[in-house]
């Protein structure tokens, strides 16, 4: 390929990070660029798809940590492990055997087992972790 060929990708790919996050197509778009300044110099057609590819990777690879920071991606809990440290208000007691209650978490309620001690109706207590679908209380 012309160099210009690789430059014009590089800006398309440079250009579509706007509508896709995670700076994953902004490397491609950089490797068609530094492919096009080394085409310039008559490099190989075959050399140049290796050297897009080999510096692509690497780009990525070794951007990712630096990327999820920039983008705040992390891994976002559903369902029951999102209230995982939330708190959990104890409504009613359902099976004293074990240790299971009935308490509201973000409005929602929720079948609870309490790790520790015997709660009042009305105490608020922190949901720990999650089995199933019960919480587990502290």
């Amino acid at each position: 390929m012309t160099w210009y060929y690789w430059l014009i990708l590089g800006i398309l790919l440079c250009s579509a990070e706007i509508f896709v996050p995670g700076f994953v197509i902004l490397w491609f778009g950089v490797s068609g660029i530094v492919v096009s300044l080394f085409s310039l110099f008559g490099l190989n057609p075959v050399i140049q798809w290796i050297l897009f590819i080999i510096l692509s990777l690497l780009l990525i690879f070794s951007t990712r940590r630096f990327a999820e920071k920039i983008t705040g991606k992390t891994k976002e809990q559903v369902g029951p492990e999102s209230l995982i440290g939330k708190e959990a208000v104890v409504i009613e007691e359902i099976d004293p055997k074990e240790g299971k209650y009935l308490v509201k978490v973000n409005g929602s309620e929720w079948v609870g087992k309490v790790i520790s001690k015997k709660p009042i109706s009305g105490e608020i207590l922190h949901v720990k972790d999650v089995k199933g679908n019960t919480l587990l209380l502290d």
